[in-house]
């Protein structure tokens, strides 16, 4: 849901905006700016994708511009290349065969970029992110089905992590501009949902810069993108809101303010599910099979790429608080906000020196 937000600062009018894992406010202003003859359009565009919103927002002059077609026609392409809900995508069709040859058309170029990022992010975070947990996605009802288990049966889960492999997965370069996967386990499944949004991001903002805008904000569902300064000549501001169970109460708990970033944010509070008297989050833990809920509240990522933003965040979730600041800590390109509970059950909260905060 996307809708306004009035007074935060006299200085901006703003959105706010939460997808399927986070919270946030978008904070810019919706007017013209007039010089002479020549005038600054202050765009915004929304629609829906992914089974979420999206929001772009673009300062540019009277040529350069980008129409919400074109950035439909990026989307839907993100989707049929990657979204588990669509039967006929490409990573539908590759988790639906044991051996899978496909030509690359623009979708398929799409898949390749992913799996090889989803490559790097898994040696990155120690194999937390791991695009390989179709399986479990599914026993635990987040996958497509959204069928949950009556029960927790441990010896179901332990054959499940065996097809969760990501390193029995591999991608092939052949000649004529083609690709093979190949997977060890027949039953194996790729799930890029903890990518794809953030990659969708990074593609829209590919599509403005094409087009010599310089000054935007990109958002979907909640993962962004932003680069230069808004319409009222400051760098774009989003807020993070505090993180609780369906609560419709907005409680700002701090505004970001980075020019040229990419920001990410996962948490275990906006999706879950209960199972007989206790509440499952939708982050599993690759390693146990399990849905647990760390110390970690939130963990709001910053990078200049998207899509990596969006895999550290989720894998951030999965490692807890002291893991994952260590992480982000000896990565010199990677920047977080991060809100988690101490011994005594209390908030706390952390950022990086990169970070900032009002």
């Amino acid at each position: 849901m996307i809708s306004e937000v009035k007074n935060i600062r006299s200085a901006f009018a703003g959105l706010f905006s939460w997808g399927l894992f986070f919270s946030f406010f978008f904070i810019g202003s919706t007017f013209l700016v007039s010089c002479n003859q020549n005038y600054k359009r202050d765009v915004k565009i929304t629609g829906k994708t992914m089974g979420t919103t999206y929001t772009v927002k673009y300062i540019s002059n009277a040529e350069n511009q980008v129409e919400k077609e074109q950035i439909d026609k990026v989307l839907i392409a993100v989707n049929k290349s990657m979204s588990t809900y669509d039967p006929n995508s490409t990573i539908s069709r590759i988790n639906e065969d044991t051996v899978s040859w496909h030509a690359l058309t623009f979708n398929d170029f799409m898949f390749k970029d992913n799996f090889e990022l989803s490559v790097k992010m898994f040696n990155a975070t120690n194999g937390y992110f791991n695009p390989a947990i179709g399986p479990l996605v599914e026993y635990w009802g987040f996958g497509p089905e959204r069928k949950k288990p009556q029960s927790i049966d441990q010896k179901q889960i332990d054959l499940l992590k065996q097809r969760c492999d990501f390193k029995s997965i591999s991608l092939v370069n052949l000649e004529n501009n083609s690709f093979m996967i190949k997977k060890q386990h027949p039953q194996s499944k790729l799930d890029f949902n903890a990518i794809a949004k953030g990659y969708g991001v990074d593609k829209v903002a590919q599509l403005l810069e094409k087009n010599n805008i310089e000054r935007y904000m990109v958002e979907i569902g909640g993962e962004v993108r932003l680069k230069g300064l808004n319409a009222a000549e400051v760098p774009w501001a989003i807020a993070v809101s505090k993180p609780e169970k369906k609560s419709n109460q907005i409680e700002l708990k701090g505004i970001l303010n980075n020019k040229n970033t990419s920001i990410a944010t996962s948490g275990n509070y906006q999706n879950y599910l209960k199972i007989g008297d206790k509440d499952y989050g939708h982050i599993i833990n690759p390693n146990t099979g399990m849905s647990e809920q760390t110390d970690l509240l939130s963990a709001t990522v910053l990078h200049e790429n998207c899509a990596v933003a969006d895999a550290t965040a989720t894998a951030c979730m999965v490692m807890g608080f002291d893991a994952c600041k260590s992480m982000i800590e000896k990565s010199p390109n990677l920047e977080a906000y991060l809100i988690y509970k101490d011994s005594e059950g209390t908030n706390k909260y952390y950022k990086t020196a990169g970070v900032s905060i009002r």
